[in-house]
């Protein structure tokens, strides 16, 4: 890392780098690329994260815009001012193949240009090295970039999509802080000693783990944080959330499995008020493990949620059993996941563990009133939340701007709220669903049956309460 180029006045929104490179080998790859990773310090855990890397062929075919490749003898520098957009992840850290770059950050570019080396009369390239820095101007060594503004840099890679049109505004309104005062905010280790000098200093200690990336030594990215894909904009309680809930695994029971699915707070579907109804989710397929079942459901929107500290998802599952006149409700199972982190809402597939039983009203109550996954924790611990061994539910969650990222199968599994053991990551062998119809009667006509008798015994359950429910259409 350049010390030099630490910049207490830079926009953490709009960085300003100024960097600049020279290459001045006889002979290069006609494959060769220029691989740009770019580290954060993270707000919220105070470490060094890496928050997107992009890729750019130094090389194109002659009269094309095709990267060179090995078999190219004649090609040609990729001049010009460029907007590249970064990207979460890269999977190919061997070849690096600009194709394997995967999931775009939203809103997210870095401006590069590559300039030819100026040369001497005899054609030799000229190094700054050889000259004064208040010479390089002269010399051509330096050549100021032009604003973005006047439309010089080729921006095709960066068309904005839908859901970067939807957070557009939201980025436009941010608060806008310099870098010092980014970290006189956030830095809980400088404490009351704010001076530039001190700043500097901590910046450059938390980037030193960078000296190595700078030798070629990668060991460093093995360890090191990638920045959290869901920590691009403030919760929106005017767009709420997105969810479904695609399946289950592990379940300890047989029959077939149906869900509920209510916000809280207020948790009203537990509590008898009608303002806010449960979701039900029916959609089962007959088709998979009766262990492990699948919902073929639609995602699903909870618009317009004010904001709450503790605001979450409630799932309750329910095992729907044959009896000798009809259907009843057997075993219970339900699990909550927590919608914001700091903040920022959560997005992604996340796997999480399931209680047995129901939630009870002073659970309802601790979790909606006390610290969230501190309350889950001490509930536990005094075994009033007890989880059902190796069972988990797998649920999409996400900013409905951003919901097109769900349909294009984008989003990231996490693993984050479940025990360390590895009874959750492995399935224990199940039977299909379709083993547990009676012989004679057509699949859909019982599965049909099974999930409307589930909705009328879920009425019953609560009608006491006269808790409507959302029926998907």
């Amino acid at each position: 890392m350049d010390e030099t180029r630490l910049n207490l006045d830079m926009s953490t929104t709009h960085p300003v780098f100024d960097a600049r490179f020279e290459y001045r080998d006889f002979t290069f790859y006609p494959q060769s690329k220029l691989v740009f990773k770019v580290f954060i310090l993270d707000a919220v855990t105070k470490q060094i994260s890496l928050y997107g890397q992009t890729i750019l062929p130094l090389f194109l075919m002659k009269d094309s815009l095709t990267p060179a490749d090995n078999s190219s003898t004649i090609f040609c520098l990729n001049v010009g001012c460029l907007q590249l957009k970064l990207y979460e992840k890269l999977m190919d850290e061997v070849y690096f193949d600009p194709n394997q770059l995967q999931r775009p950050l939203l809103c997210t570019s870095l401006l590069v240009r590559i300039v030819p080396a100026v040369c001497y009369k005899d054609g030799q390239p000229k190094q700054a090295s050889e000259f004064p820095q208040d010479e390089w101007l002269a010399e051509g060594l330096l050549v100021p970039p032009p604003l973005y503004q006047e439309g010089y840099y080729d921006s095709t890679s960066c068309i904005p999509t839908i859901s970067e049109i939807e957070h557009f505004h939201a980025f436009q309104t941010m608060d806008v802080l310099t870098t010092r005062d980014h970290l006189i905010k956030t830095a809980v280790e400088i404490k009351k000693v704010k001076t530039d000098d001190r700043l500097l200093d901590y910046l450059k200690t938390k980037f030193k783990v960078l000296d190595a990336i700078s030798k070629n030594d990668m060991k460093p990215l093995d360890n090191m944080a990638r920045f959290p894909s869901n920590m691009f904009g403030k919760y929106d309680s005017n767009h709420g959330i997105f969810f479904n809930v695609t399946h289950a695994q592990n379940i300890p029971w047989n029959g077939f499995t149906f869900a509920t699915c209510c916000m809280s707070p207020p948790a009203f579907f537990y509590e008898g008020s009608i303002e806010d109804p449960a979701t039900l989710i029916l959609n089962i397929n007959p088709d998979s493990p009766q262990k492990h079942p699948q919902w073929l459901e639609k995602l699903k929107v909870f618009p317009r949620r004010k904001f709450h500290t503790n605001l979450s998802l409630i799932v309750h599952l329910y095992e729907v059993v044959p009896t000798a006149v009809d259907f009843s409700i057997s075993q219970e199972a339900w699990t909550l996941i927590p919608v914001c982190q700091s903040g920022y809402l959560l997005h992604g597939i996340y796997q999480v563990p399931l209680f047995n039983g129901a939630p009870s009203e002073s659970v309802l109550r601790d979790i909606q009133s006390r610290p969230l996954l501190q309350t889950v924790t001490t509930l536990r611990k005094k075994k009033v939340l007890k989880l059902v061994d190796g069972a988990s539910v797998f649920i999409t969650i996400g900013d409905p701007r951003r919901i097109n990222e769900a349909h294009n199968e984008q989003l990231e599994r996490h693993l984050t709220f479940l025990p360390q053991t590895n009874k959750y990551l492995q399935a224990v062998q199940s039977k299909s669903l379709r083993s547990a119809i009676p012989p004679g009667i057509p699949s859909n006509d019982y599965v049909i049956n099974v999930a409307a008798a589930f909705k009328q015994l879920i009425t019953v359950k609560f009608n006491q309460r006269k808790v409507p429910v959302n029926v998907p259409i």
